[in-house]
């Protein structure tokens, strides 16, 4: 699921060591990256796994909703990390606890 209004097919890749789900345009353009891999950290040391704590305050203030598919902070590296909470997947807003559940690249 690329965005709550989008699903497209997928493969699964193995970069550098950590698994992602890559999705491609239909000329071969990347168009959305993701990875659960708890491996994988993004250029400002977020992975999966990390706690809603540990983000910065200035990337919380970047802090986005979309409804049906979750919250996401768009970092400066092009990377997003995102929380999937409740079973809307926006059903709180992220807290304490909450964890980095996915971290994702999309062409805009």
């Amino acid at each position: 699921m690329i965005s709550s209004g989008q699903i497209s097919p997928s493969k699964e890749i193995l970069f550098e060591n950590c698994l992602f789900d890559l999705v491609l345009s239909s000329d071969g353009d990347t168009v959305y990256l993701q990875t659960v891999d708890t491996s994988f950290t993004c250029p400002e040391n977020y992975k999966v796994g990390d706690d809603f704590d540990d983000i910065s305050e200035d990337d919380l203030a970047k802090m986005e909703q979309m409804p049906g598919w979750g919250y996401y902070i768009k970092l400066d590296s092009g990377w997003n990390i995102a929380f999937h909470e409740g079973y809307t997947a926006t059903e709180t807003y992220p807290e304490s606890g909450s964890k980095v559940d996915w971290i994702f690249r999309r062409k805009d």
